[in-house]
């Protein structure tokens, strides 16, 4: 069974803050992979990957809760091909 890429709502939060995913990688002390993987829906991470992520996120303004991270979102192919690392 080929399990779908689902990309989910972290990307958009990122970018939304204007945040490098080498900057929120850093602050959440994880590969910048790692998170590329959990943002194009390739890996699905653990409650302690994605708190630090949401906690990275809250210390630039967000507001939201953990579980809107891991939403699905819509993608288009130039989401995955432009990204900025």
């Amino acid at each position: 069974m080929v399990r779908e890429m689902i990309p989910v709502r972290s990307m958009h939060v990122r970018e939304s803050l204007k945040l490098r995913k080498v900057d929120v990688a850093r602050e959440a002390n994880m590969q910048p992979g790692v998170l590329t993987w959990i943002e194009t829906g390739r890996y699905i991470p653990y409650d302690s990957q994605i708190e630090k992520i949401a906690n990275v996120y809250r210390r630039h303004g967000w507001k939201g809760t953990t579980d809107e991270l891991l939403e699905e979102v819509a993608c288009t192919t130039s989401d995955r091909t432009n990204e900025v690392i």
